[in-house]
C-alpha cells in the first residue's frame, strides 16, 4: 500500500486516502507527464506505469504497489485540456458601390459604339468592294 501520494505539478482529487484507489487530475495542455510522489509502505515497490507523453483528453496513470504478496493498483485518470485553435480571417472591407455612374460613362459608351459600328461597317464595305 502506499503512504503518500502526491502530484507537484496538479491538483489530485480527492485528497490522496491510501484506501482509495481512483483519483482524478485536470492539467494544463502544457503538461507531458505528472510530477509524482510515492510513498510506499515498508517492503513494497512501486511501478508507475503511462505517465509519459499524455495527449489531449483523458489519460489513465496506473501505480502499481506490490511486494512478494500483495499487489495493489491506484489509478490516477488525467484529463488533459485540448487546444483551442482560434482561426482569424482577414476580412476585407466592403466595397464602396457607387449608385450613380458619373455623367462621362454614358456619352463614352456612344462614342465606342459609334467607332466600333463605323469599323465594322468599313470592314464590310471594303469586302464588298474589293470583289
Amino acid at each position: 500500500m502506499l503512504i503518500n501520494l502526491e502530484v507537484y505539478n496538479a491538483e489530485i482529487s480527492p485528497i490522496f486516502d491510501c484506501n482509495n484507489l481512483t483519483y482524478t487530475v485536470n492539467v494544463n495542455n502544457n503538461i507531458n507527464k505528472l510530477d509524482l510522489f510515492t510513498e510506499p509502505q515498508e517492503g513494497y515497490e512501486v511501478n508507475i506505469i503511462g505517465n509519459n507523453d499524455l495527449k489531449e483528453g483523458e489519460n489513465t496513470i496506473l501505480i502499481e504497489v506490490s511486494n512478494s504478496i500483495e499487489l495493489n493498483t491506484y489509478t490516477i485518470k488525467v484529463i488533459k485540456e485540448t487546444t483551442v485553435t482560434n482561426y482569424i480571417y482577414d476580412i476585407p472591407e466592403p466595397l464602396e458601390i457607387q449608385k450613380e455612374l458619373p455623367q462621362y460613362v454614358a456619352p463614352l459608351i456612344g462614342i465606342i459604339c459609334f467607332i466600333f459600328i463605323i469599323t465594322l461597317y468599313n470592314i464590310l464595305f471594303h469586302k464588298k468592294r474589293s470583289k
